[in-house]
């Protein structure tokens, strides 16, 4: 059988049969956020000073760019 075009259903009853985020994974990915947070926060002064600069920014905004900031700050910290 060939597929014949977009399927039509409705939206309420595909979110009533799949599961959404539990509670738990909710909670568990907020803390992992809040850990590279806290490590860009951590590794921002020992950056600073190690480049011999006043002020180190990292967008934040993203939780990539803060894994990708303390990657790199660690890179950097430990080549010194």
């Amino acid at each position: 059988m060939a597929f014949a075009g977009p399927l039509g259903c409705d939206e309420g009853v595909i979110r009533g049969r799949t599961p959404g985020p539990s509670s738990a994974h909710c909670w568990c990915t907020t803390q992992v956020s809040f850990f590279w947070l806290k490590r860009v926060r951590d590794l921002t002064p020992a950056v600073t000073q190690l480049l011999g600069v006043r002020s180190v920014w990292c967008d934040t905004k993203t939780e990539q760019n803060s894994q990708k900031f303390v990657l790199w700050a660690g890179y950097l910290l430990e080549k010194k």
